[in-house]
Parts: structure tokens; C-alpha cells; sequence
């Protein structure tokens, strides 16, 4: 079953950064410039915490994994300028 996933992250180095954004563009659209919104399973989720791993420095870098229900992502609030956003319908059938 797929999930909303929302992940974030805080990368000091370019060279990182690009790497992980190549890496979650793959899996999901870009929400903000260091925020994605991917509809996973589990599976795949727990791969890419581990593909992404390794493309950062753990002492200087984050990434935060956050995972989020139907109905959570429905109530999200969402305003101003907005890149490429998940649509509900297509999500959940």
C-alpha cells in the first residue's frame, strides 16, 4: 500500500544537495526547493532512507521523513506560490 511521505531536508554542500534532489525527484515532485511530497509504499520508503544515507554527511546534514494519512494530507493548508503538488484525486481512488 502507498503512502503519503513528505520529506525534507537540510543539505550544507551543493554537490549533496543535488544529489539527493536527483535521487527524490525520481520518487516525487518538489513541493518547495528542499521539500518533496512522494507517494510510496513502505518498501520503497525504507530504500530510499538508505539510498539517501549514503549520499549525506550525517554530521552536517538532515533529511526528515515524514508520513502522512489520507486524511492529513487532504487538511493540509497550502497557500501562495506552489510547485508541481500531488493531486488527492489521483492519490486516493
Amino acid at each position: 500500500m502507498r503512502n503519503i511521505t513528505v520529506i525534507c531536508y537540510d543539505i550544507s554542500s551543493d554537490k549533496r544537495r543535488n544529489k539527493v534532489s536527483r535521487e527524490l525527484l525520481k520518487v516525487g515532485v518538489r513541493t518547495q526547493y528542499s521539500v518533496f511530497e512522494c507517494f510510496i509504499t513502505e518498501k520503497d520508503r525504507n530504500k530510499l532512507i538508505k539510498e539517501l544515507k549514503k549520499k549525506i554527511a550525517e554530521k552536517e546534514d538532515s533529511i526528515v521523513f515524514y508520513s502522512l494519512s489520507e486524511g492529513n494530507y487532504k487538511n493540509t493548508i497550502r497557500s501562495g506560490k506552489l510547485k508541481n503538488i500531488l493531486s488527492i484525486e489521483d492519490l486516493f481512488v
